[in-house]
């Protein structure tokens, strides 16, 4: 995947100095926003030092990344995660190291900066976060927020303490809960994400997104080129008031020159989303959730009479049909034919089941494959995606509760019938 990189960054119209900092490195494909924050240009230092010690840190290990990208093996996925976090470690610990000693009264302690970067591997991605900038992506049309903000308020919204209305006013709105170089060590949230041709990232500072709205930045993102759109965000902010630092950078994916494989890759994401938001226990997630999701799930394909799952045999497995066709099987009696769109096994999910039919591929197919304890470690690092299926999992169960609840009283009222008996009341 090519990708195209553009960026600015703009005092605003009422601070006196510029604290963000954005950094483009095309060889490398990493591409950041960092919004610094301390006093006596402190945090002009923090996200500087920052920038530049995730670039010399991922520089040393260009090898590993460009092997991610020819060969995006699950354990090199791994790899790369951890040497993700063990970077922005590092620039933590720098920044905390340059910031002086507490007790000096010209230390910079407590100086730090957020961190929002997208490292490109191939035809995949890396999105590296920490405060509250933030990264979008521009997907078919729609605007999706990739990052969740580490800030008070956001938490507080999360817990319903504080109402939309109320967040903009709040005091404390600009109080962060994660920042580089705070503290020696910070946690960064990591989502990996597969390119799509056509596709816009929008790296920002909240010095725009605090004057432009999901809806603002799409219309514009949309109405203008994409190497003058940096400009454009920065005008918006400063018309809207300019209250703050301002930093921009877009990426867009893809080119005129896109080869047959590229795009062949990108119907394919494209697919496994729109399948997997069709499926009832994720069809509340969120988009950033369906690509989390989508890391941990193994594509397979299997071949004409293939037995998938065996009736009376335990499954740990969920399986999604992509493409192909497969029939099911009941005590060798064929009750059902399962499509592209499809899914079976979804209880063994919640727990150790017993295959209750067997499935046989009917022609070639190419499956979607969830095992139980991966999606369980996802979800206990997600509580939020974990309450979700949650609730989507009671719904489907008090539904189909609910239907077989009518079979039974019809098939009571058809045996009553037969019999003269009066069917009486239903509860």
């Amino acid at each position: 995947m090519k990708c195209h990189a553009f960026g600015k960054t703009d005092v605003g119209r009422t601070r006196s100095q510029n604290e963000d900092y954005f950094l483009l490195d095309q060889e490398l494909g990493l591409f950041l926003v960092c919004d610094g924050m301390g006093g006596h240009a402190a945090g002009e230092v923090a996200s500087e030092l920052t920038a530049q010690t995730i670039a010399s840190e991922l520089r040393k290990e260009i090898a590993t990344v460009r092997r991610y990208a020819i060969s995006p093996e699950t354990d090199m996925r791994a790899r790369v995660r951890s040497l993700l976090r063990e970077v922005v470690q590092r620039a933590s610990r720098v920044v905390w190291e340059s910031s002086g000693a507490p007790e000096d009264p010209d230390s910079d302690k407590g100086m730090g900066t957020t961190l929002s970067m997208m490292l490109v591997c191939g035809r995949y991605a890396f999105v590296v976060h920490v405060g509250d900038s933030r990264v979008y992506l521009i997907r078919n049309g729609q605007m999706h927020q990739l990052t969740e903000d580490h800030s008070l308020v956001s938490e507080m919204l999360r817990q319903g303490i504080l109402s939309k209305n109320n967040a903009e006013s709040y005091p404390f709105a600009n109080f962060v809960t994660r920042a580089v170089g705070i503290q020696p060590e910070v946690e960064p949230d990591i989502l990996h994400i597969e390119l799509m041709d056509g596709d816009t990232y929008l790296l920002c500072s909240d010095g725009l997104t605090k004057h432009a709205g999901p809806n603002d930045l799409l219309a514009a993102i949309q109405s203008n080129e994409i190497d003058q759109l940096p400009d454009v965000l920065v005008f918006m902010a400063n018309e809207a008031g300019g209250q703050d630092n301002i930093t921009a950078v877009v990426v867009g994916v893809g080119d005129e020159s896109s080869t047959t494989q590229t795009l062949r890759h990108s119907d394919l994401v494209a697919k496994k989303l729109e399948t997997l938001g069709r499926i009832p226990m994720f069809s509340s997630f969120e988009y950033k959730d369906l690509a989390k999701l989508l890391e941990i799930i193994e594509m397979r394909t299997v071949r004409p009479y293939d037995i998938m799952i065996r009736e009376g045999e335990m499954g740990a497995d969920m399986y999604i049909v992509l493409s192909g066709r497969a029939d099911v099987y009941k005590q060798e009696q064929h009750i059902n034919e399962l499509a592209p769109g499809d899914f079976f096994g979804e209880l063994s999910l919640i727990d150790d089941v017993v295959r209750s039919a067997t499935v046989i591929a009917r022609d070639a197919m190419t499956l979607l494959v969830i095992q139980r304890k991966r999606l369980f470690e996802l979800l206990e690092k997600n509580d939020k995606m974990a309450a979700k299926m949650y609730w989507a999992f009671l719904r489907r169960m008090s539904l189909q509760i609910r239907n077989k609840d009518d079979e039974l009283y019809q098939l009571r009222r058809l045996l009553d019938s037969t019999t003269g008996r009066n069917p009486g009341w239903r509860g």
